[in-house]
């Protein structure tokens, strides 16, 4: 008998979906101004494969989960006990220890990391907005020399949160901004 796992280095087994009978939303579902509420899952990837090639960056997926007081029916006649929203924010390459370098401002020209920069200016903004300025100049930081990724996904983790879509002119990327954490 052939090892699979040896031939393919492949790793299987099951995993539980918690969330099966939850209704799944994106920020590319909303409009702009509308709102969502909902406890926050952090869950870090510091490295990303599509179609068989690593990216050169890693990824945050920041989920809000929102259950129903009372389950409800769905369209296709399902219960349905919950809704959330996953948000994927592009990161620069990160290793596990979480450790992230050079996120700067997004601009015209590169917005590729503004979700990443809007969730941490939104979470530092709420927790202490003078973080947001630079004390030697007073003027509005741009970029986050090194940050570790992992501290602020504990931060936020099991927090009821409320992020508001925004629509960002000649961006390529639906975005957001954190507008309450509890």
């Amino acid at each position: 008998m052939t090892d699979l796992n040896k031939l393919f280095g492949m790793a299987t087994g099951t995993e539980e979906n918690d969330l099966e009978d939850y209704k799944r939303y994106y920020l590319s579902d909303m409009v702009e101004g509308q709102s969502f509420s909902g406890e926050a899952t952090i869950e870090l990837f510091p490295i990303v494969e599509r179609d068989d090639e690593i990216k050169k960056y890693s990824q945050i997926r920041f989920r809000l989960i929102d259950e129903h007081k009372e389950p409800k029916m769905n369209e296709d006649d399902n219960v349905e006990v919950g809704e959330y929203l996953d948000i994927y924010l592009n990161c620069p390459k990160f290793k596990d220890n979480g450790i992230a370098t050079r996120i700067q401002k997004p601009t015209e020209r590169f917005d590729f990391h503004r979700n990443l920069w809007n969730f941490l200016t939104g979470i530092m903004g709420i927790v202490d907005p003078k973080s947001l300025i630079d004390p030697k100049t007073g003027d509005e930081i741009n970029i986050f020399k090194k940050i570790n990724l992992k501290n602020v996904a504990e931060f936020v983790e099991g927090k009821r949160v409320t992020v508001e879509q925004v629509e960002v002119p000649d961006s390529n990327y639906p975005t957001f901004k954190i507008t309450s954490i509890q």
